[in-house]
C-alpha cells in the first residue's frame, strides 16, 4: 500500500515537472513566442548577405573582392530596379479579378517583355565589367539562373509539394511526380 502511494507521488510530480518542458519559451514584454519576434532583414542587408554569399561561392582573393564587392552591389541594385513593376502594376492585379479586354492583355505583355529586355541589357551591361575581373567559371557563378525555388525558405518543401516527393520508378518520365504511393496508381494495375 505504501509502495502505490510512494509510487503515485512520484508519477504526479513527473506529470507536474515534465509538462513544464512544454511551455512555449517567451520574452516577457509582449508574451509572443521568441521564434515570432525575429525580425525581417531589410533590402540592404539582404544586399549585403547575397554580396557576401556570392564573394565565399566565387572563392576571391581580397584584391578581387575589393573590385567585385561595390560592382556586384551596383548590379543588384540594377537587375532590381529593372524587374520592379511599373507604377500601375496594383491597377494590374485588381484587373486580373476583373475581365481583362484585348488591350490590357497586350499592354501587360509588352510591359513584362519591355522588363525582361532591361534586365538583359543589364545583364550584357555588367557582363563586360565583371569579365575584367573575374575567371569564365566565377562568371558562370554570378550569371547562373536561380533554382525554381529560391524564394521559398530553405529545408520547407514548397505548398502543394510533399518533401519526399518521387517519380514513380516504372513509369516514363514524361509521367507525373507520385506524392502519395512508391507506385502510382495506374502502375499498380
Amino acid at each position: 500500500m505504501k509502495t502505490n502511494r510512494l509510487f503515485l507521488a512520484l508519477a504526479f510530480v513527473a506529470v507536474l515537472g515534465g509538462s513544464s518542458a512544454f511551455a512555449q519559451n517567451t520574452d516577457g514584454e509582449n508574451n509572443k513566442p521568441a521564434d515570432k519576434q525575429r525580425k525581417r532583414p531589410t533590402p540592404e542587408q539582404m544586399m549585403e548577405f547575397q554580396t557576401k554569399r556570392m564573394e565565399q561561392s566565387l572563392m576571391l582573393d581580397d584584391k578581387t573582392a575589393a573590385k567585385f564587392t561595390p560592382l556586384y552591389k551596383e548590379y543588384l541594385e540594377a537587375m532590381k530596379e529593372s524587374r520592379a513593376l511599373p507604377k500601375n502594376a496594383k491597377d494590374a492585379k485588381e484587373a486580373k479579378k476583373k475581365e481583362r479586354t484585348d488591350e490590357d492583355i497586350m499592354k501587360a505583355l509588352e510591359d513584362r517583355m519591355d522588363r525582361q529586355q532591361k534586365m538583359l541589357d543589364t545583364k550584357k551591361k555588367y557582363f563586360n565589367e565583371f569579365k575584367k575581373i573575374l575567371t569564365p567559371r566565377q562568371l558562370e557563378k554570378v550569371f547562373a539562373p536561380r533554382p525554381e525555388g529560391f524564394r521559398k525558405a530553405p529545408g520547407k518543401p514548397r505548398a502543394g509539394k510533399r518533401a519526399d516527393a518521387r517519380p514513380c520508378p516504372l513509369c516514363p518520365p514524361c509521367h507525373e511526380i507520385n506524392r502519395h504511393h512508391a507506385v502510382c496508381p495506374p502502375c499498380q494495375k
